[in-house]
């Protein structure tokens, strides 16, 4: 009589691409303990928390101008932070030239000409109480405006309750977690913008 065939542990567990693929990596002791903390903290496996990690330093899920802006910006702190062996959320010399340099990135490889209001926007733009609808006709403004309700998403963050799923898809990167790598902007600074002039 033939012996049956021997079954595998399980069945092969799926993604949207099919059956997910075995990729062997070694780490050293320490990235081990740090994956498996950040993993607890999410409520998901150490694997789980590897590939959305890979998934996150490959910019999957984000447009590519998008993932390059990060990226770019991102090289702009590292170079800045090597030379004047400072980081930049915690000197103000070398946080203003973060700044500044950002935007001479945006400046030249964004688009630039005479701003035309979008059409998207412009039937809500044209119900505004006249202040508003001067303000949210320029770039300026909107640029203000979704900065500010990311600061304060960012600012009131809470913890995610355990075992809760990340809040922005398979990157976790969610509001809480920036928080956690930025610090709070607002606890940093608000003795010198409480400041009297």
């Amino acid at each position: 009589m033939p012996k049956a065939e021997k079954k595998s542990g399980g069945r092969p567990r799926q993604s949207d691409e099919g059956p997910r693929q075995q990729v062997g990596v070694r780490v050293s002791p320490q990235i081990k303990r740090l994956l498996e903390r950040e993993a607890k903290k999410n409520g998901r496996s150490v694997t789980a928390e590897v590939e959305a990690r890979l998934a996150h330093s490959l910019g999957m899920g984000r447009q590519p101008d998008i993932h390059g802006l990060m990226v770019a910006v991102g090289k702009l702190a590292e170079a800045l932070e090597r030379r004047f062996e400072k980081r930049w959320i915690r000197d103000a010399f070398t946080a203003q030239a973060l700044r500044v340099g950002a935007d001479r990135v945006l400046f030249h490889f964004g688009l630039f000409g005479k701003p035309v209001l979008p059409p998207a926007i412009k039937a809500a733009v044209a119900k505004m109480p006249p202040a508003e609808k001067e303000k949210f006709s320029t770039p300026e403004g909107w640029g203000e405006f979704e900065a500010g309700v990311l600061i304060t998403a960012i600012e009131s963050s809470v913890p995610p309750l355990p075992g809760a799923k990340p809040e922005f898809g398979p990157t976790g990167w969610g509001h809480y977690e920036l928080l956690r790598a930025l610090g709070s902007g607002w606890q940093r600074n608000r003795s010198v913008w409480e400041a009297k002039p």
